[in-house]
């Protein structure tokens, strides 16, 4: 089955064979891993997650923020009236006073009579009266501040990280599985292009082989063995030869596109491709596929849903760390550009904060409630999606080993169709079969590759399909 080599060469020359690239199926793959456009648009998911991560993990971290404010009061004085009053004692309040004040100089061995108090408030008021009123000057002031903060301890934060790693993983995952994906489609696109090229190259060798018969059997007509209506049956049948081979020229060039999208590749750029798909078959199959066994968990899709659960064990931790205390702590400098007349900012500043959770009325109570029914849900879909794999990995089995089957007994119906349209074609040339005898053997024989091909087609896709599932593909 080397013919369809020779097919895309020729299919390809009309665009250039000096840029042509070929590949074989493994080297398609890896080609498709490195340039597909939607996998490398996926792959920006890593990162964002490990943004994400590092997001949560700073919240832990030292946090400082600078502030520069500016105040003005236009202007504006503030007085403050120390100086003399009004104020004169009563008779009782100088009773009093004295009183108060011998019982002081009695304990201190001496007397103080009303004289020395009078005296005094009057030296008193005098003095006061003499000062002037105390002025402070409201002006402009500017401050800078550097203030350094830290969340000593928070339950919630560091839930939040763990739930941040495991969304990096799920990334990862989520990454794996889209190159998987991108393998399956590189694969069946492949093999869809190998048998189609095989296809049209079965046409074509019918097409020569009919284009000989027709030759002949004008030379049987002119000689009157055959009469003209067994030629037109002939020409008929190569007439559709050939519009079925156009119809399948564009097919092949449809497929060609689609594998150049997968392997990220323009519309026009040329390719070759090199694997053979009789070798395919060989080792396919000489493999012993279905003797291998399903592991569930190695299963991407399974890892997904596995992690979402995990993701859902942080939730309820991180909504029960709300009833945990929070205790933060910070330090301030304030660096005074401008100063008013009245100023009493410190320029260094410390302190902690202890904060209790005590009642919320039983928000949080529901919070965590809500993340437990999550919690179960998650599990549930885990066990529902486990049950499917299991019920996916049986039926791809049977499919592959009744798609083998098909296969094998096509590749027997396609040698005995092919006998069968020799031995008209035999005996037409000796004038012992119609034309259409001839032409129908003919379809029989073109029917049963088709139908061969489509079932080696299929075993190929199943083949696809059960390695995917078991992640060995």
């Amino acid at each position: 089955m080397k013919r369809w080599k020779l097919l895309s060469i020729g299919l390809l020359g009309a665009v250039g064979l000096s840029a042509q690239q070929s590949f074989s199926l493994e080297e398609a793959v890896s080609y498709a891993l490195k340039n597909n456009k939607q996998l490398n648009a996926t792959r920006y998911d890593i990162e964002k997650s490990e943004s994400a991560y590092k997001e949560a993990r700073a919240g832990w971290l030292p946090q400082v923020d600078a502030t520069l404010d500016f105040q003005t009061y236009f202007g504006y004085e503030m007085e403050f009236n120390l100086g003399g009053s009004d104020f004169t004692p009563s008779a009782t309040d100088v009773t009093n006073a004295l009183s108060a004040a011998n019982t002081t100089a009695a304990g201190m061995g001496g007397t103080f009579d009303a004289a020395q108090y009078a005296g005094g408030v009057a030296y008193e008021s005098a003095i006061m009266a003499a000062m002037p009123p105390t002025v402070i000057d409201m002006g402009n002031s500017s401050t800078a501040q550097v203030q350094l903060g830290w969340m000593l301890f928070n339950g919630q934060i560091l839930s939040g990280m763990r739930a941040a790693k495991i969304g990096m993983e799920m990334a990862s995952t989520n990454v794996a599985l889209s190159e998987l994906d991108v393998r399956a489609n590189v694969a069946n696109t492949y093999y869809s292009v190998l048998t189609l090229e095989e296809t049209l190259a079965i046409i074509d060798s019918s097409i020569v082989e009919m284009e000989d018969l027709v030759n002949k059997t004008e030379v049987t007509v002119r000689a009157g063995v055959l009469e003209e209506t067994e030629l037109d049956q002939l020409r008929i049948q190569l007439s559709n030869l050939k519009n079925t081979r156009l119809a399948m020229v564009r097919n092949v060039q449809i497929t060609y596109n689609l594998l150049r999208f997968h392997l990220g590749m323009g519309v026009n750029d040329p390719i070759v491709l090199t694997d053979d798909v009789s070798d395919i078959m060989d080792a396919i199959i000489g493999e012993k596929a279905l003797t291998q066994t399903f592991d569930v968990a190695s299963n991407l899709t399974y890892q997904l849903v596995d992690k979402q659960v995990e993701v859902s064990e942080e939730m309820v931790d991180m909504e029960k760390m709300a009833y945990a205390p929070n205790v933060s702590a910070y330090y301030a400098y304030n660096a005074k550009l401008l100063t008013s007349g009245f100023d009493m900012t410190p320029n260094n500043v410390a302190g902690a904060t202890l904060t209790i959770p005590i009642f919320s009325s039983g928000m949080r109570k529901n919070r965590v409630d809500q993340k437990k029914i999550e919690l179960l849900q998650a599990e549930a879909d885990r066990e529902v999606l486990k049950d499917n794999l299991f019920l996916q990995e049986s039926q791809l089995r049977f499919d592959y080993i009744s798609k083998l089957e098909q296969y094998q007994n096509q590749k027997e119906n396609v040698e005995v169709a092919r006998r069968v349209f020799e031995s008209y074609e035999r005996k037409f040339i000796s004038g012992t079969a119609s034309g259409m005898d001839l032409t129908q053997a003919n379809s029989s024989y073109l029917q049963a590759e088709s139908d061969y091909l489509s079932a080696m087609l299929s075993l190929l896709q199943a083949r696809v399909s059960f390695f995917k599932l078991l992640n060995t593909l």
